[in-house]
């Protein structure tokens, strides 16, 4: 089901009121139409499974969202769409770069990884694939501080990337540049050499390459060392992951099955359930023991 209100400074509007209200170019409303109408278009529910629905943090309330009318603010929404709205520029800036595809979307049916007949729809839209260097880069925009330190970019993003990754490899058909191509070998790397996140925020970028730890031997012939190497998962790992979590999103987004709230989200308790505008519906239905 749709977002079906939403509200700003505590008022409560349907998303085409609030519309109609912003184009009177109000004195003091704290956004303008068009910031509000990018705000409601980057909300729009999504009706395919996607990269970014197997690595969701809470299918829970992906799956509450699909099927359970609810309200979003302005100010909430504001974060998210400033990303979006930075993604644009930077997609923009990338066009015309050699080698360098960003934002298409690639799709398949991964109905043959789950060992079954009926179709299994698949897309992602890496926000860059450089053909030529064999690389994926994505983008993740985040609160000042808060990309991480040491070692690899957050879990989630590291299973997005290669999922992305395995994604072009498999794509049957792309869409780019509001063209559909179903001759996708010109957007595949010939080989690929780096997975990366490239964190933002407020003082700059901070690119991270996804690495692994392994063994290799020392100069010296005596024994081995740690060293950090490029990880690009195999297929074989790839397609564990979707084996595990696509029939899980499916069911949920259908209102088949939604699933329990993730480990340590119970009785909504992270932090991230206080900004979720489906938590009353999460609520209601634990309450139920759902």
């Amino acid at each position: 089901m749709p977002m079906t209100s939403v509200t700003m400074e505590d008022q409560q509007y349907t998303p085409k009121a609030l519309l109609e209200y912003l184009a009177t170019r109000p004195d003091k409303a704290p956004v303008t139409l068009e910031i509000a109408k990018g705000i409601l278009e980057a909300n729009t529910p999504r009706d395919y499974i996607s990269t970014t629905s197997l690595t969701s943090k809470c299918m829970r309330a992906a799956g509450l969202k699909a099927n359970t009318d609810y309200t979003e603010s302005v100010e909430g929404l504001w974060a998210a769409w400033r990303g979006t709205a930075m993604h644009s520029s930077l997609e923009k800036a990338a066009q015309g770069l050699d080698g360098v595809v960003p934002e298409a979307r690639f799709h398949t049916d991964v109905a043959k990884v789950l060992g079954r007949r009926k179709r299994a729809p698949f897309s992602g839209s890496p926000d860059i694939v450089d053909v030529n260097k064999g690389e994926i880069n994505d983008w993740k925009f985040t609160r000042e501080g808060k990309a991480p330190r040491y070692g690899n970019p957050w879990a989630e993003h590291v299973e997005q990337a290669n999922l992305n990754r395995w994604l072009v490899d498999h794509s049957t058909k792309v869409e780019y540049q509001g063209t559909t191509w179903t001759e996708v070998e010109a957007f595949r790397p010939m080989d690929w050499t780096a997975m990366r996140v490239t964190y933002l925020d407020d003082r700059g970028a901070t690119p991270i390459t996804i690495t692994k730890s392994i063994q290799i031997p020392k100069k010296d012939g005596n024994g081995t060392k740690a060293a950090r190497v490029t990880d690009v998962w195999s297929d074989q790992q790839v397609e564990d992951l979707i084996r595990d979590r696509y029939p899980v999103i499916e069911d949920s987004l259908s209102g088949k099955n939604i699933p329990a709230p993730p480990p340590g989200w119970e009785h909504q308790s992270h932090i991230l359930c206080s900004f979720c505008p489906v938590r009353a519906a999460c609520a209601a239905l634990e309450a139920q023991g759902k």
